[in-house]
């Protein structure tokens, strides 16, 4: 499960994966959140468990399937949003595993726009899909490629880092770090990847990104990227 916090103390989480990170006193209870079965029942499929989890101004929560990105998800694979109150009271949730909009094939990061949207890394759709926080699907986004993580900054630039793509999971399509305004579906630039050991098959550049208040950019890298290393953190200096 990775988390990030936006605004006050309410929550999202997404559930593509099965380890946690912290980013906020906020979030630990999330665990509570989703794994509680009167409050929503989690997926049977495997690798059906909470992904990431975010605060936001109003009360909000996510999840999903971390399977449900390949061709044939497993039964009772998931791919929703789950909602809930700041005091852990569930409200509402939506989406399930598919293609059309509004679905997803493992939503693997979020984040919130100044304006309190909703933005969903549908990684195994290859698309960005945003929604206000009811869940009312607002936008889609094409030309972020296989996203793995998102952030954005307070002037609401958008950096969404692509870990995956190459010839088996995303033909013709880069790894890296792809910016642009959060309010409109285009790039205005690229960070390519540093040289590494590539898995097979795949490309890897970082499973998360964020954003110093100089502009610098960071790559949370899984073990495939440097496997003596056991992965790490790279740091893009800005120019």
């Amino acid at each position: 499960m990775m988390m990030a916090t936006s605004g006050s103390p309410t929550l999202k989480a997404t559930s593509p994966g099965r380890r946690a990170t912290r980013s906020s006193s906020s979030v630990p209870r999330a665990r509570n959140y989703c794994g509680s079965e009167p409050l929503a029942s989690p997926g049977a499929g495997r690798g059906s468990s909470t992904n990431r989890v975010t605060s936001s101004p109003p009360p909000t929560a996510i999840s999903s399937s971390h399977s449900g990105q390949n061709p044939d998800p497993p039964e009772g694979a998931t791919g929703r949003i789950l909602k809930f109150s700041a005091d852990g009271t569930f409200i509402k949730e939506w989406g399930e595993i598919g293609f059309r909009p509004g679905q997803f094939r493992t939503p693997h990061a979020m984040e919130f726009d100044s304006a309190g949207r909703l933005y969903v890394a549908d990684r195994g759709n290859h698309r960005i899909q945003i929604f206000d926080q009811e869940g009312e699907l607002l936008d889609t986004y094409e030309q972020y490629s296989r996203i793995s993580g998102l952030f954005i900054t307070a002037d609401d630039t958008l950096y969404a880092i692509d870990s995956e793509s190459g010839v088996q999971n995303h033909p013709g399509w880069k790894t890296g770090v792809r910016i642009g305004p959060a309010g409109e579906d285009r790039l205005t630039g690229f960070v390519p990847p540093h040289p590494h050991e590539v898995r097979f098959l795949q490309g890897v550049a970082g499973e998360g990104v964020a954003v110093d208040a100089d502009g610098n950019v960071y790559a949370a890298e899984g073990p495939g990227s440097r496997p003596t290393a056991g992965g790490g953190v790279t740091k893009y200096v800005a120019n």
